[in-house]
């Protein structure tokens, strides 16, 4: 069964939260309202300071950051999954970056380690995400010869399974389908950022969207589908790579991984539609 997800069905998931977090940025709840509505422990995020994805451009930082998301118990078990699909061992690229508060405050990390099986001329993709405590880490298959779609596979209690599949309308429609057969649709972004789709390419109109999309989110919350779907979405990841771009939208994945999804997005949707993009080594 397709669930297109609506904007009313949204505003159903955040509830009074989105209320307390429009008084809050209008100036009209004192701080102990906001730490009454925002049970997730999201009134320090007001504070002043403004979410920061900082891509980690230096050669010898992302081949740490790679050789220690495959060490983890998690990431040996993805690349032993590549492994049995004809992936060789090389790496061919990889990509890092670091969600954090403007004033250092770290929130989490995001790698994507990509191999590339040349004989099937396919893709495979291992994604490690850190959020506060707790790391996701997912592959994500992707093959010349259907360009328009990539399987998603994560990595949960010792095992490995298929999360969804992935697929890219002509006309920028995402369709995710889980394994059990129910669907989630995303129609495409205008040009303007006008139609909703997963994130914003702009500040411009962002708020609105983003409480729109919390539905979506919060439904794959923790999980490499919410990756794939930011970069395709955005048209920033256009397949065989997976590029970590769109910065409000990586902030928003590693972020709702971290705190109560439906408290948070309803809280910060300001917020993350201001973000600072840097680069570092």
């Amino acid at each position: 069964m397709a669930r297109m997800v609506t904007r009313r069905t949204a505003l159903k998931v955040i509830g009074g939260v989105g209320a307390a977090a429009a008084g809050a940025f209008s100036g009209l709840l004192p701080e102990a309202s906001l730490r009454a509505a925002a049970s997730g422990g999201f009134a320090d995020i007001a504070r002043g300071r403004q979410f920061v994805l900082r891509q980690r451009t230096g050669e010898a930082t992302r081949n740490a950051r790679a050789a220690t998301a495959l060490a983890r118990p998690s990431g040996a078990i993805a690349r032993r999954f590549l492994a049995t699909h004809g992936f060789p061992g090389k790496i061919q690229s990889i990509e890092s970056a670091d969600v954090l508060f403007s004033d250092g405050e770290l929130i989490g990390t995001i790698d994507n380690v990509v191999f590339y099986d040349k004989s099937t001329d396919r893709y495979g993709h291992v994604l490690r995400q850190v959020s506060k405590d707790r790391e996701v880490v997912g592959v994500v298959l992707w093959a010349r010869a259907h360009p328009e779609s990539c399987e998603v596979y994560d990595v949960r209690g010792g095992s490995i399974s298929l999360t969804a599949t992935v697929t890219r309308s002509a006309d920028g429609t995402l369709t995710v389908r889980a394994p059990d057969g129910t669907t989630d649709v995303l129609p495409p972004r205008s040009a303007q950022g006008k139609v909703p789709g997963l994130a914003a390419p702009s500040a411009a109109g962002c708020t609105q969207v983003c409480t729109w999309e919390c539905t979506f989110v919060c439904r794959w919350v923790c999980t490499s589908v919410l990756t794939v779907t930011c970069a395709w979405s955005v048209l920033c990841g256009i397949p065989p790579l997976i590029i970590i771009c769109a910065g409000a939208c990586i902030v928003t994945v590693i972020a709702v991984c971290g705190w109560s999804c439906e408290n948070y997005c309803g809280y910060s949707c300001r917020l993350w539609c201001d973000v600072i993009q840097e680069s570092a080594a």
